[in-house]
C-alpha cells in the first residue's frame, strides 16, 4: 500500500498533526530567533546605550571612590587578572606561614563556668 491513501487509521493522521503542530511551533521559535538577532529589542537597546555612556562616569562614586578604570583589551583584563591572582597567593602564603608558627591567644571575656549540680 502506498503512504498517500486516503484508508488511513486515526493514529496515523493524528500523528501527522501533531508532527504539523511541532514543526510549525518549531518554525514560529526560529522566525522569532532571527527577528531578535536582526532588531534587538528595546531592553538590549537600552544596555547597549548604558554601556556607552559609562565611561563619563568615572569622576567618582557617590561615596567618594574613585570608579576604576575598565579595561577594553582582553589582553589587559588578563594581565590584571593574574596580578590579582598573584596578589592573593602573596595573602594566602602571608597566612600560610603565620599559620604555621606558633599563634598566641588571649581570652579577655570568658563566661564563668556554673559547678555541676549532682
Amino acid at each position: 500500500m502506498d503512504c498517500m491513501t486516503s484508508t488511513t487509521t486515526d493514529g496515523s493522521v493524528s500523528r501527522r498533526r501533531t508532527q504539523t503542530a511541532l514543526l510549525t511551533a518549531v518554525g514560529a521559535l526560529l522566525a522569532v530567533d532571527v527577528f531578535l538577532r536582526i532588531e534587538p529589542p528595546a531592553a538590549q537597546a537600552a544596555m547597549l546605550e548604558a554601556a556607552e555612556v559609562q565611561p563619563e562616569r568615572r569622576e567618582g562614586r557617590q561615596d567618594g571612590r574613585p570608579v576604576p578604570p575598565t579595561l577594553i583589551n582582553p589582553a589587559e583584563q588578563r594581565a590584571a587578572m593574574l596580578q590579582q591572582l598573584r596578589d592573593m597567593r602573596r595573602s594566602i602564603d602571608q597566612l600560610t606561614k603565620r599559620l604555621d608558627g606558633q599563634i598566641k591567644v588571649q581570652v579577655t571575656n570568658f563566661p564563668k563556668t556554673q559547678p555541676a549540680a549532682d
